[in-house]
């Protein structure tokens, strides 16, 4: 007699984060909805599903959030329920990416457009002319991502590198080198990215079929700081063209080299040329 053994298909992350899905997602909002009150959801619900490992991550850093600040965290855009192409995103596609609101000073509510439209976050932090408002709070921003790199295993952080600049020059209380060096290396210069910050996570190890391309990292010459280039995307390869993100990106790693070793000492970081 024979046997036939049945098939198990994985639930999760299924290929890139640029072309990829997402087999039986969570739901996140119903995930969180016994600790709904931790969070501004600033997406609707059906732009709102991860992996597993997603939404227990950032219920763990809700939780970080409120028991240190007494405040929510806002949550917009995941992947939708299947994964694929969603909205204008050139990612988002297999669960384990988040859009994250930055920390203000002086917080404004959602507002209702959160319930119909997605990534509806109220604060803008850089202004047209590149400066980096006062009403952002760097210290929780900060700490916040360095919550998400202590607790997961992330692949990147895509964040505007106006704010990016302000984590290197500001000294605030307990900041040194030896500890922003534990973040900055995921930091990675996206346009948009101004309101939130885009976490993304590596592929879990239960997930098989969950694929980073080898080259999917391209390092800019002589630095840590990476950039995110699919090939076949030229929307990123753009990105990857900007002489004077390349330039100021060189030396940032050229400071931080400098600085290592000194963690009291003040930095000045060049001005960035724009168009």
């Amino acid at each position: 007699m024979s046997f036939v053994f049945p098939s198990f298909v994985l639930a999760g992350p299924v290929g890139y984060p640029f072309d990829g899905s997402l087999r039986e997602g969570v739901s996140f909002q119903k995930y969180s909805h016994k600790t709904r009150n931790l969070f501004d959801y600033v997406s609707p619900p059906s732009f709102q599903y991860g992996s597993l490992e997603l939404c227990k991550l950032l219920t763990d850093g809700a939780q970080f959030v409120k028991s240190n600040w007494k405040e929510r965290l806002r949550v917009g855009d995941l992947s939708s329920e299947f994964g694929g192409p969603l909205a204008e995103h050139v990612n988002h596609q297999n669960g384990l990416e988040a859009d994250v609101g930055l920390f203000a000073e002086k917080k404004k509510p959602p507002g209702h457009r959160a319930k119909k439209y997605n990534n509806r976050f109220p604060e803008l932090f850089v202004d047209q002319k590149w400066t980096v408002s006062d009403n952002l709070d760097l210290q929780k921003t900060f700490e916040l991502m360095e919550y998400f790199i202590e607790h997961a295993t992330v692949e990147v952080i895509l964040i505007s590198m106006d704010i990016t600049r302000q984590f290197m020059i500001r000294d605030l209380p307990g900041w040194n080198w030896e500890r922003k060096l534990k973040v900055l290396p995921y930091l990675v210069h996206r346009r948009g990215h101004t309101d939130h910050f885009h976490l993304m996570l590596k592929c879990p190890p239960s997930s098989a079929e969950c694929q980073v391309r080898p080259n999917f990292w391209k390092n800019f010459p002589g630095t840590g700081l990476k950039e995110l280039c699919p090939a076949q995307k030229r929307e990123c390869i753009r990105e990857m063209t900007d002489i004077e993100s390349q330039q100021w990106m060189r030396s940032i790693e050229t400071i931080i080299s400098k600085n290592k070793s000194k963690a009291s000492r003040k930095v000045e970081l060049p001005e960035m040329s724009r168009h």
